[in-house]
């Protein structure tokens, strides 16, 4: 603590010497403080317009918001799109499943009647199998 802190406070323990003591401090500090000589300023005192960053910044968190929001909506949209064409797509898909569930009886096909014409070609003569071995050995034998 200070010197003149300490005496500061003989002054309000009741000391009769502190109020001498406490005006000899503030004549002291009188001394030391410095003042401010403003002199003749050349400049315009008035306020130019600024901008505080934190308006900046609302600013442009207030144009990402939106963006956002217009995003989600376009999404959202794409989304319930999607949904209403599947649904139509099932829906369509029943209805094909029922169509082609019910039995329509078709009439019987009417082609060309067959001509039946008779061959040129002499029939066939019977010949027996030679399944054998004793038939060939004889033959290769004569």
């Amino acid at each position: 603590m200070g010197r003149w802190q300490s005496q500061a406070c003989n002054l309000e323990t009741g000391n009769s010497e502190g109020k001498g003591i406490l005006l000899l401090s503030h004549q002291r500090l009188a001394l030391f403080s410095r003042r401010i000589n403003l002199g003749n300023s050349t400049r315009n005192l008035q306020i130019d317009d600024f901008q505080l960053n934190t308006d900046i910044r609302a600013a442009s968190r207030e144009q990402y918001d939106q963006h956002l929001k217009q995003r989600e909506a376009t999404l959202e949209a794409i989304k319930r799109q999607r949904l209403e064409r599947q649904e139509e797509e099932e829906k369509a898909a029943i209805m094909k499943m029922r169509k082609e569930a019910i039995h329509i009886a078709t009439g019987i096909k009417k082609y060309k009647p067959q001509v039946i014409k008779p061959s040129d070609m002499p029939l066939t003569q019977a010949q027996t199998p030679k399944f054998s071995d004793r038939f060939r050995a004889r033959l290769h034998s004569q």
